[in-house]
């Protein structure tokens, strides 16, 4: 007697293929928060500023420094997979003990001087709506990101308030780039490496925030949290990794494409001129979309104080996780320290936005070194280590966050 197979129903099949994309959502997450931290008011401000100022001349510039970004972002992905340990525990244990110290305070500093801007960027958000002053607009940010960081389950409520604001950003800037109408015979001549013309502060602005050394080092922190693991490595990319890391690098591209279609040769030195670059897409609504996006890309990254006393707290011994009382005492001082250099340098937001975002290059070559050292230590890696053809491209970005830090220093010094 044959026995028939056990009856499948003819939704099934359906409803499992329903599932997957929901069974692919538990790994975004960490990369849209690097590309929260990546896309802040200095990339916004310093693309809008290169944008009306050199057209599409900087493109080139764009996709080098997005392409060097994947690298290293992806190498902090396998160091946090592969490493038992904090990618700062690491760097003592593999490197040197002092080593590791010095990487989070330069860590704490990047913090605490993009944590500025960014208060800035999210103030010059709400300051074109309310017309107060920057500086108590500054205050409720920072007292806001506090109030986040100190309410419980800081990753979680983290990881979404990053992707809903990338969110917002996403659909305020590419909407307006399409409605403007750029040229694309200019964009795709922009595409061929040339000397950026105009000034180079915002260039540097621009490199610093795209290519973001201080953003990719935490990744690796924010996978520990997350809780990731190694066989999870090709799904993360896929799912988070490429598009968390990218994305930042498309809104660039449509805020820069919006300013050289729109305001061709303005100067940029106020939210309202701004403004002007959505005037023509969007008309009166170009108000709140521009306070609603700038206030998105800076709140967010006005959580930078949050990396920031997360990876000293580390470095100093105190902890490595957000759950730990001392990293979130950490992480306030880092916020208060970002408030504190508003107070004091202020005056001048926009110029303060560039110079605070061009000046963390200088502090990125070691960060840059740690991770292609620790990224290709086959006894620790295993099959996920370097290959050859990710070091070299690893060792152009080096070569490129050097020669940055250097224009930079001698830039603010002769400045």
């Amino acid at each position: 007697m044959t026995v028939s197979p056990p009856h499948k129903s003819a939704d099934a099949t359906p409803r499992r293929r329903r599932s997957l994309p929901l069974n692919k959502l538990r790994y975004i997450g960490p990369a849209f928060i690097v590309g929260a931290l990546t896309f802040g008011p200095g990339n916004a401000v310093a693309s809008a500023t290169l944008g009306a100022e050199s057209g599409y001349t900087v493109l080139w510039l764009l996709v080098l420094s997005s392409i060097l970004m994947l690298v290293f972002t992806d190498m902090a992905v396998r160091i946090a997979m592969c490493y038992p340990t904090s990618i700062i525990q690491a760097i003592k244990n593999h490197i040197a003990r002092p080593v590791g110290v010095i990487a989070g305070i330069c860590f704490f500093i990047l913090a605490v001087t993009f944590g500025a801007g960014s208060m800035i960027g999210a103030s010059l958000g709400l300051q074109v709506i309310t017309g107060m002053d920057i500086k108590p607009l500054s205050a409720i940010c920072a007292a806001a990101a506090i109030a986040l960081l100190w309410s419980g389950g800081a990753y979680k409520r983290l990881e979404r308030v990053m992707v809903v604001a990338m969110a917002v950003m996403a659909v305020a800037f590419i909407s307006t780039a399409v409605i403007s109408g750029p040229d694309l015979g200019a964009m795709a001549a922009g595409l061929v490496p040339s000397q950026v013309p105009g000034g180079l502060i915002a260039a540097f602005a621009l490199l610093g925030t795209n290519l973001s050394l201080y953003a990719a080092f935490y990744m690796a922190y924010t996978l520990r949290d997350k809780g990731t693991s190694r066989l999870e490595y090709r799904q993360t990319t896929k799912y988070d990794t490429v598009p968390g890391v990218l994305l930042p690098g498309i809104l660039t591209i449509a805020i820069i494409a919006s300013a050289a279609t729109v305001i061709p040769g303005a100067t940029i030195e106020s939210g309202n001129d701004m403004v002007d670059i959505l005037r023509p897409a969007l008309g009166v609504a170009a108000v709140a979309v521009f306070a609603l996006g700038l206030f998105s890309a800076g709140f967010s990254s006005v959580m930078t104080g949050v990396p920031g006393g997360h990876v000293l707290s580390d470095a100093l011994g105190f902890g490595d996780s957000l759950d730990h009382r001392r990293v979130r005492v950490m992480a306030t001082v880092a916020i208060a320290g970002s408030l504190l250099l508003v107070f004091v340098f202020g005056g001048a937001p926009i110029q303060l936005i560039l110079a605070a975002n061009a000046s963390t290059l200088i502090l990125f070559p070691l960060l840059a070194v740690s991770l292609v050292y620790l990224a290709s230590r086959k006894s620790s890696m295993g099959d996920l280590a370097n290959r050859w053809w990710q070091t070299l491209v690893a060792l152009v970005g080096v070569a490129v966050v050097f020669w940055g830090a250097y224009r930079v220093a001698l830039e603010l010094v002769s400045g």
